[in-house]
């Protein structure tokens, strides 16, 4: 009887610790559903980002419209463009 209780009691608590988690991931999805956008941190730096980006673009045949540094160099804006999607 014992074991069941704390198997019951394990279990709770695991339950318990998933909503933070799917709360987030809720809020996300919602979120790149209302506005069609999705943001993304790379630790990578921005050099290996920015060839990553352009070489990945050009494997899907995407044109690059604009390839530019902003913000006295800390913010790299990469933008293309297809018939569906802009992509920034």
């Amino acid at each position: 009887m014992l074991r069941y209780l704390l198997l019951a009691a394990i279990a709770l608590t695991l339950l318990a610790s998933c909503a933070p988690a799917a709360s987030i991931g809720g809020s996300a999805a919602m979120s790149h559903t209302l506005n069609g956008i999705v943001y993304q941190t790379l630790t990578a730096p921005s050099a290996k980002v920015r060839t990553a980006a352009i070489n990945a673009l050009a494997r899907m045949q995407i044109k690059l419209v604009s390839d530019k540094t902003i913000e006295d160099g800390k913010v790299r804006q990469v933008t293309a463009k297809t018939k569906e999607r802009k992509i920034e």
